[in-house]
């Protein structure tokens, strides 16, 4: 098993009598108020939606090629004993199942978008090909899962899931893997370990050579360039 130490929502409700108001300040009300609403969906990405949202478009859209292109079948299972699981894959007996803790949002810093970025990454860990993990004969290397990610699976889960059409794929990816590694950093709770930031860059380090987890900043450096469409960084 490969294990990852890899959310909100937002609703509002009001329902205040507003007869008293005269037509041009209900009006002048309303401009504000539509603005607040479209500032914050234009900024909330996926938020919207729910881990098994997210879970049953990532099925819906694999699980066809799955069974035809590997014969094997997908599922995916939100973990109830493990309630806070940063996420794990297994293969076994014909079945690839992904596992990730079913309150990963409650989580400090998680969102949707990023959580959908764990659960592709388990799925990359069969999928992305490239270097395998030492001891086993289909789990595609950490970095690689990641890159996968970024490439291939969240802009095809994210199309389909997509509250502000006007946002740059490539921009909604690189704020989904924000969040995934600064909630992971967070979650670590390592203060000497330096904050990962799209303001910087791991040291370059020899190809192939980190087959376990790479730095959470050459993960954040995998995200960013998967995001943009470049090759993967050399941190792993």
């Amino acid at each position: 098993m490969t294990k990852v130490l890899t959310g909100s929502y937002y609703s509002t409700s009001s329902s205040k009598k507003m007869l008293h108001l005269r037509p041009m300040k209900f009006l002048i009300l309303a401009f504000f108020i539509f603005s607040m609403i479209t500032f914050k969906t234009s900024i909330s990405f996926s938020k919207t939606y729910s881990l098994q949202d997210v879970a049953a478009t990532l099925e819906s859209t694999y699980k066809q090629p799955f069974k035809n292109n590997h014969n094997l079948e997908l599922k995916i299972n939100l973990n109830q004993e493990e309630p806070l699981y940063f996420g794990g894959a297994n293969l076994n007996n014909g079945v690839f199942e992904i596992n990730v803790g079913a309150d990963i949002l409650t989580l400090p810093a998680m969102t949707t978008d990023a959580a959908t970025l764990i659960l592709c990454h388990e799925l990359g860990h069969l999928l992305s090909g490239g270097a395998k993990k030492p001891n086993s004969t289909w789990a595609s290397t950490e970095g690689q899962s990641d890159y996968f990610a970024a490439t291939d699976c969240a802009p095809k889960i994210f199309s389909q899931m997509a509250d502000s059409p006007t946002t740059p794929m490539s921009a909604r990816i690189i704020a989904a893997g924000q969040a995934l590694i600064e909630a992971i950093y967070i979650f670590m709770d390592v203060p000497q370990m330096p904050r990962p930031s799209i303001s910087r860059r791991e040291a370059l380090t020899e190809p192939g050579t980190s087959v376990n987890y790479p730095t959470l900043q050459c993960r954040l450096d995998t995200f960013v360039d998967g995001a943009k469409g470049i090759a993967a960084p050399l941190c792993w």
